[in-house]
Order: C-alpha cells, then structure tokens, then sequence
C-alpha cells in the first residue's frame, strides 16, 4: 500500500504540532505522524508492505531513520524519486 506521506509543506503549524516540533524536532514530528498510519494498516493488514515516497526523509541520518520503527520493525519501504531524473 503507497501511502504517499511527501510534500507535507504545513507540518508542524498547528500550535500542538508546533510546540512538539520546537521541542523534538520537524523528523520527530513526521515519524510521530507516519508511524500512527502504520500502525493503523498494520494493525488492520498485519501482511502488507506499506510504501513512501522517500524525499521527506532521504536525507536523514540512520538513527533519525529508526525513529520510522513500529515495534522495531522497519515498516515502511521507500519509494525512491526524482524530479531530476538522477539517482
């Protein structure tokens, strides 16, 4: 299941979300986010492979990376992009 999760230009502008993001972080915010789709699916469809396109988090470092876990698993595949064309 592609749950797409890219170009979320607004995060962290609510107040709620604003606050946690100044404390933790906008990747913080994001893994909080995509992992509640997660594991909603998961619970759900325990068998599904759930896909993302990858420009919201390629850049990150590996332990930003784990904060993605649900259960110490890596549950979601990237879904890798370019405008570009390159790799």
């Amino acid at each position: 299941m592609h749950i797409g999760a890219d170009e979320v230009f607004n995060i962290g502008s609510c107040p709620e979300c604003s606050l946690f993001k100044n404390e933790v972080g906008i990747h913080q915010l994001y893994a909080k986010f995509i992992k509640k789709v997660i594991k909603k699916i998961k619970d759900k469809y325990p068998e599904i492979r759930i896909i993302a396109w990858d420009d919201m988090y390629r850049n990150w470092s590996s332990s930003e990376l784990d904060n993605l876990k649900v259960k110490n698993h890596h549950y979601i595949e990237p879904c890798i992009w370019s405008y570009s064309g390159q790799k």
